[in-house]
């Protein structure tokens, strides 16, 4: 405890996410509906004129297991004008999702935390994103860590797809 401690970790709020998570990212790909192998988000931003534009894209790159167990890869393409770098990431998950797990287009990111880990060592420090999802008729908590915010939003809303699709193919 005291080793995670002082790499940032905390157990107060989420902590339980936090080892649990920690333990399912370690699986094999047998256990896991999918993985991600690479991202990419631009953030394109006109801060100057009348018109205040954003663009921001997200790209991603997965392998996901079909429900017959085969493993696809996936290349996806996802950009929104207006809306954060976080929702294009929710979005392009989905998107390469949805064809093997449809059950993923009720997910809806309800709350979104951010909290620092380790304070002391400035924008080195550890975040951690924590997410409340729903389907509709459930809720639950999901949580990333790492030094850069959008990695650690990325995991946290990957985590959430995964609760969700394991959730009701467990109750299927």
């Amino acid at each position: 405890m005291r080793l995670f401690s002082k790499r940032g970790f905390s157990f107060g709020r989420g902590s339980l996410l936090i080892k649990k998570w920690g333990r399912k990212t370690k699986m094999s790909m047998e256990n896991r509906f999918f993985e991600i192998l690479m991202y990419r988000v631009q953030i394109e931003e006109n801060l100057k004129g009348k018109e205040h534009k954003r663009l921001n894209e997200a790209t991603i790159k997965m392998q996901v297991r079909r429900s017959d167990g085969q493993l696809v890869f996936v290349h996806k393409v996802a950009d929104g004008e207006g809306v954060g770098p976080v929702d294009a990431l929710d979005k392009v998950l989905r998107k390469a999702l949805i064809d093997f797990y449809p059950q993923v287009a009720n997910v809806r990111l309800m709350d979104y935390e951010v909290h620092k880990k380790n304070g002391d060592i400035g924008t080195e420090s550890l975040v951690e994103v924590i997410i409340t999802s729903t389907d509709g008729q459930n809720q639950w908590r999901t949580s990333g860590v790492s030094v850069n915010v959008i990695k650690a939003s990325l995991l946290a809303l990957a985590k959430s797809l995964e609760e969700e699709i394991s959730r009701l193919l467990v109750t299927v």
